[in-house]
């Protein structure tokens, strides 16, 4: 039976490939700063075809297509100073409500929050957000062939498509959220502001494609029943920000971004510490210090 799954080499349809897409947004009159959406967007092979090897217009059901999109929300509370906002989404399907509804589903989203806080302190205020993204397939199911650990995972992942072979993408870069299929992030931002004037200090964790990460070295089917559970791929992201105007129209602003990549692009060499513990050989780490200065065409103070 393990010769009927077999990891094939793939060959990619070099034709042209056409996007479309639409997003509808409505806010209803009864329940004020409350904005529902929608959004739809496929794309598929310029001169496709079907199964049995006949042309398949714009316009037909049987036009071989990947899918993708989410609903979408918004709601704002002025007199409070703060905003929730959410988009949750299926991958090569049309979200209609239904759907999310479904026993079996691969849904991604994004749940964010800002809260901004007036200050007596020469008109200023804080800034606070909070945000949440998740990509990765929440059922291993969807992850494993079932009782064929070593097959390889199936293509469900958010951008990864059977039908068009590139994924979401567009010469070779992906299109949609950065941190890419099967990734997780989650992120939160504090800043004092002040017209042009502002301190602030941001966090960010980012997993990157779990679903890969479970794939290859994780394998609950496996006749052992373990695998490599330390070679995940985790961003570790701390960055200080400022930003003064000390004369009218000149902007000065300045960075520093401090990252420690774990175990970086899913590898890890052993150096004799704890399993669970950071490895000095295979863990990366990177700082950034930026500083511009811009000169504004129409500064207003306020």
């Amino acid at each position: 039976m393990i010769d009927k799954i077999k990891a094939a080499e793939v060959f990619k349809n070099l034709d042209e490939r056409e996007i479309d897409g639409i997003t509808i947004n409505f806010q209803p009159k009864l329940v004020p700063n409350f904005y529902l959406g929608y959004a739809y967007s496929r794309q598929f092979y310029r001169h496709a075809t079907n199964a049995i090897g006949d042309t398949v217009n714009f316009f037909s059901k049987d036009l071989p297509k990947q899918e993708i999109g989410s609903l979408f929300f918004r709601f704002a509370m002025p007199e409070d100073h703060a905003e929730f906002y959410g988009e949750m989404g299926l991958p090569n399907e049309a979200p209609w409500p239904w759907k999310f509804f479904k026993e079996r589903m691969r849904p991604g989203f994004v749940f964010g929050a800002t809260k901004l806080v007036p200050l007596k302190l020469s008109n200023s205020y804080l800034s606070f957000n909070v945000e949440f993204t998740q990509l990765q397939l929440m059922n291993p199911r969807d992850i494993f062939y079932e009782g064929y650990p070593c097959a390889g995972g199936k293509p469900n992942s958010w951008y990864l498509s059977t039908i068009v072979q590139q994924g979401w993408s567009n010469n070779g870069q992906l299109m949609g959220a950065s941190i890419g299929p099967g990734s997780n992030n989650q992120s939160i931002s504090l800043s004092w502001n002040k017209s042009y004037n502002k301190i602030g200090f941001f966090v960010e964790r980012t997993v990157y494609n779990n679903d890969f990460y479970y794939s290859v070295y994780y394998n609950p089917y496996s006749s052992y029943g373990y695998g490599y559970y330390n070679r995940y791929w985790v961003d570790l992201t701390q960055r200080l920000e400022i930003q003064l105007m000390p004369i009218k129209n000149i902007l000065l602003s300045a960075s520093f971004t401090n990252t420690h990549a774990l175990n970086y692009r899913w590898i890890r060499i052993e150096d004799g510490s704890a399993y669970d513990e950071p490895s000095r050989y295979s863990d990366k780490y990177n700082n950034q210090f930026q500083m511009s200065i811009k000169y504004l065409l129409h500064a207003v103070i306020k």
